[in-house]
């Protein structure tokens, strides 16, 4: 328990908590991105197939990459470091 106490013990945990929370939530936005752009080419039938499979492909990777840096920054805060400003 004493091990516990030593604040680089506690910090090193910390970032441990961080670096999981991080990839957990970039794995969901990857899931997530992928069921948008399925959803949109399955959605649509038209002549211009692959004109639809580039719109599913684009809104799925900016949904991937907005949710990507939304999971860094809750990472960062887990930890207690404020990057807003680097974000913004």
């Amino acid at each position: 328990m004493i091990l516990l106490q030593n604040p680089f013990v506690e910090k090193l945990l910390d970032i441990l908590a961080a670096i999981l929370i991080t990839a957990v939530l970039i794995m969901v936005s990857k899931w997530i991105a992928a069921f948008i752009k399925r959803r949109i080419t399955k959605s649509i039938i038209s002549r211009h197939q692959e004109s639809v499979d580039k719109v599913g492909t684009l809104v799925g990777d900016l949904v991937f990459y907005g949710m990507s840096a939304f999971s860094v920054y809750i990472g960062f805060k887990a930890v207690g470091m404020d990057i807003g400003l680097l974000m913004g």
